[in-house]
């Protein structure tokens, strides 16, 4: 919109998969089943603000504060049934994917960079917030009576750090981290109060290995491909986004 101040509309399409073993297979402890779930979905929307706060100097990097609200356009996690493998009743696995959180939320931090030629350091830190909601089943039994309540997502804490260097007026490649910290979730049924979801609360790291290409002054592609550090990370994350500056 001005040199300080941009809009920004993230609309995803996201693709999961996952993998459930347990073994059990013909009553024995050593056979294990294998069950392969993948599911694809418009992800979670979010309408970002982004204000440059002090430009960058000699001493100084180029400051920048981002707010955005994330929609629940994606398939919620809540409700999904959880199915029996007919040769192995040991392995449960999930009838669908999801591909959002199901609840809106609200983001807001601050990105740094710095220009050290040939190289470009940047930098970010955020906190997300989402709001409390209902929801008509939290269950994941197919056969069993509908579990309403309400979901109250935890708090997450983020922060990354990165360098990036030009390969030429149109390509550039970029390696960084990304931490995440993520509080318990609690949920609440009608005639109990909050309960803490046991192994909510996560640790994540990931290093991200990045290329982006101008296409034009106005259109860029950017992919981007994650390896998980941490237990709770993905093993890994390709990212394919295609930023257009009107």
């Amino acid at each position: 919109m001005t040199d300080r101040l941009q809009l920004s509309l993230s609309v995803p399409f996201v693709y999961r998969e996952t993998t459930t073993r347990s073994g059990g297979q013909e009553l024995s402890s050593i056979l294990e089943t294998e069950k392969k779930v993948d599911d694809s979905d418009l992800g979670d929307i979010a309408l970002g603000v982004s204000y440059r706060l002090f430009p960058e100097t000699p001493t100084r990097p180029d400051i920048v504060w981002n707010t955005s609200v994330i929609a629940p356009t994606g398939r919620d996690p809540y409700g999904i049934d959880f199915l029996e493998d007919p040769l192995n009743t040991n392995l449960q696995f999930p009838e669908e994917l999801p591909t959002g959180s199901g609840l809106w939320g609200v983001q807001t931090g601050l990105s740094f960079l710095k220009t050290l030629d040939p190289a470009i350091l940047f930098g970010s830190i955020s906190w997300r917030h989402y709001l409390k909601d209902s929801f008509d089943d939290l269950g994941s039994n197919p056969e069993a009576a509908p579990s309403p309540g309400d979901v109250q997502l935890g708090d997450q804490y983020q922060f990354s750090l990165g360098i990036a260097f030009a390969l030429n007026e149109r390509t550039s490649l970029s390696t960084s981290f990304t931490q995440r910290f993520i509080d318990t979730t609690e949920i609440s049924r009608p005639g109990f109060g909050a309960q803490a979801i046991v192994g909510s609360d996560a640790t994540t790291g990931t290093f991200d290995v990045g290329v982006t290409y101008a296409m034009t002054d106005r259109l860029s592609v950017v992919s981007n491909l994650g390896m998980g550090l941490t237990n709770d990370a993905s093993d890994y994350a390709f990212a394919l986004k295609f930023p257009y500056r009107f």
